[in-house]
């Protein structure tokens, strides 16, 4: 977008036609004298006058306007001329961006033992009940139903996850080659999310797969701050252990995506720990990158003492990262999902699709393979049979209802999300949490995203005041 001085900004007069403001309209007062405007059904970001954001924050109090201004706000789809005009334009838009599979992503848990007991482990009640492990006959069932699922899809792009539990046991040692020699023959990409204390003892297998892996590791601060939150059963501390396979991981040339989990214990030590992984050099090595992850109650169970709401990390994070060069530079923020669409729309300007669902377990991209038999469409409902889509073992079959309940599940499904200003932001939020939380998956999960959204907003108003956004580019009604 190209970018004007303030001065120049549009301003409010009271001549022209009564209008209304979109109903999908977020307005955020950055200054005394500017309001930001994004807009969830278009992506169009803009900033006005402040008289003219308090205008249009009450629905039908737009008043008339100036026709040169009143045409911009309407390409934009800031401004409709009736409700009828925006629920055409709201239907145009769903039909032109209607879900469709991006992707597939194959997740398989060889078992759900873990040999960690962390304290925030939404897994406990799967790690505690002990685990059956996938035999080599298991993956070959896994992968025929693979291809079940992959056939007519020649154009999608396909990836494998090893997930657990942890997949990188001992005990699972014949599985994980068995799914890396199958992957690799469907030229399949690979990714393992490890808690990485065994990963040196799986050294073969890295090396001899190295060219399709990308690994997570989670290291989650400083030596005393992890040893503390990321035990052993035994309750030994894994720091050293870590460290070590990030280290090898790099060495064999395969990508690292390292994970720190957020919550209140480990907040404080975030400085610190940018200054480690910078000690470690790794942020220099080209295969690196370095994620911060909110620590995420799903189910609102209350386990978790040292839990925070997304929006109460995000601002100590993000000033943080406005004082902490280094800090800046290593941590990435793309696990916050409920930020990430916005993030995308504002500080690039250049998404003007909206964000439809929440995450690929709502569009079917996304099937989880459990040592249990089962196929599940999210992670975190692994181990509960009526959870199941389908089954690999002893056959492979689809449970068309219960599949197409997660494959449908979009913002133009759920009856409340069709008239939420922040509809196309959220994407309707978690699937499982709504299911765990409402009991519907065609009920929203709202958490606290207009905190969060408020919060973003409010840090990075002045930055967008410096660079103001140019009505006469980006994204409007007449963009595909």
């Amino acid at each position: 977008m190209r970018h004007t001085r303030p001065a120049l900004l549009l301003v409010l007069v009271l001549v022209g036609k009564l209008m209304i403001s979109s109903r999908y309209l977020i307005i955020h007062e950055i200054s005394e004298a500017f309001s930001l405007l994004v807009n969830g059904l278009t992506g169009a970001v803009d900033i006005v006058d402040r008289r003219t954001g308090v205008a249009l924050k009450s629905r039908k109090g737009a008043g008339p306007l100036d026709p040169a201004l009143r045409q911009k706000l309407l390409a934009r789809g800031h401004l409709f001329l009736s409700e009828a005009d925006e629920k055409a334009i709201v239907e145009k838009v769903l039909s032109l961006h209607a879900p469709k599979r991006r992707m597939l992503r194959f997740s398989i848990s060889p078992t759900y033992s873990c040999n960690l007991r962390c304290a925030y482990c939404f897994e406990k009640d799967r790690v505690a009940k002990g685990s059956p492990v996938m035999s080599i006959k298991d993956v070959d069932l896994v992968f025929a139903a693979i291809d079940s699922i992959s056939s007519g899809e020649s154009n999608l792009p396909k990836m494998i996850a090893l997930f657990g539990g942890e997949p990188l046991l001992p005990c699972n040692r014949l599985a994980v080659r068995r799914v890396l020699e199958l992957a690799s023959e469907r030229a399949f990409p690979v990714s393992i999310a490890t808690n990485g204390v065994n990963g040196p003892s799986f050294e073969e297998e890295l090396r001899a797969f190295a060219s399709s892996l990308k690994v997570q590791v989670t290291l989650d601060g400083p030596q005393e701050i992890h040893d503390e939150r990321r035990i052993t059963a035994g309750g030994g501390g894994t720091y050293n252990a870590v460290v070590r396979s990030v280290n090898l991981l790099l060495d064999l040339g395969i990508p690292v995506n390292l994970r720190i989990n957020v919550d209140s214990q480990n907040l404080p030590y975030l400085g610190d720990m940018a200054h480690l992984v910078g000690k470690f050099g790794w942020p220099d090595r080209e295969r690196f990158a370095c994620n911060l992850s909110p620590v995420v109650d799903h189910t609102r169970s209350g386990g978790n003492p040292y839990l925070m709401e997304e929006w109460e990390l995000l601002g100590p994070i993000m000033d943080l990262l406005e004082a902490d060069a280094s800090a800046a530079r290593i941590f990435n923020l793309g696990m916050f999902r409920s930020l990430s669409h916005l993030k995308a729309v504002v500080e690039s300007g250049k998404s003007g699709r909206p964000w439809l669902f929440y995450c690929e377990a709502n569009n079917l991209e996304a099937f989880e393979f459990g040592p249990d038999g089962f196929i599940y469409a999210c992670s975190e409902c692994m181990g509960s049979a009526d959870y199941a889509i389908g089954r690999y073992r002893p056959d492979f079959a689809l449970f068309e209802d219960k599949a197409s309940q997660w494959g449908k599940r979009n913002v133009a499904t759920i009856e409340k999300c069709r008239s939420c200003e922040l509809a196309f932001i959220c994407g309707g939020g978690c699937a499982y949490s709504a299911l765990a939380v409402n009991d519907s998956l065609y009920e929203p999960y709202c958490g606290s995203i207009r905190k969060l959204i408020d919060t973003y907003l409010e840090r990075i108003g002045d930055k967008l005041i410096v660079r103001t956004l140019d009505f006469s580019r980006g994204p409007t009604l007449d963009s595909d």
